[in-house]
């Protein structure tokens, strides 16, 4: 059975466990490509599946317009950012984002490897 994986999935996540972790309310482009792409060899290698990411320019339209009362795009230095608004909590993230995912997916996005792809320690 395939898995399918989109851009709020692989940004609300992210955002969720480098704020909890280094107090951070953004997560770049490139850090959400490493990351997915970490979750996707995990998954796949671990539970004999296979995952597919959906990050096109217009899945990434979509997730800002749906998702623009708890996130925004900002440049900066060239690169950029999915951004948390302030006042969004990672409590209401966890439960949008993360209470619909199956065990292995939740595994898949909190292991260790994963967490090193966004460049914080488990």
């Amino acid at each position: 059975m395939c898995k399918f994986i989109r851009i709020e999935d692989l940004a609300a996540n992210a955002i969720i466990d480098i704020f909890e972790k280094k107090g951070e309310n953004r997560v770049s482009f490139n850090q959400i490509v490493q990351y997915g792409n970490t979750i996707k060899k995990v998954y796949e290698e671990k539970y004999d599946d296979y995952m597919v990411i959906i990050m096109s320019g217009e899945a990434v339209s979509s997730f800002i317009r749906d998702y623009s009362d708890y996130f925004f795009v900002k440049r900066e230095g060239g690169e950029e950012y999915i951004v948390l608004i302030e006042g969004t909590e990672t409590d209401f993230l966890r439960e949008e984002f993360r209470s619909r995912l199956t065990v292995e997916l939740l595994y898949a996005f909190t292991c260790e490897a994963s967490l090193k792809a966004l460049g914080i320690a488990a």
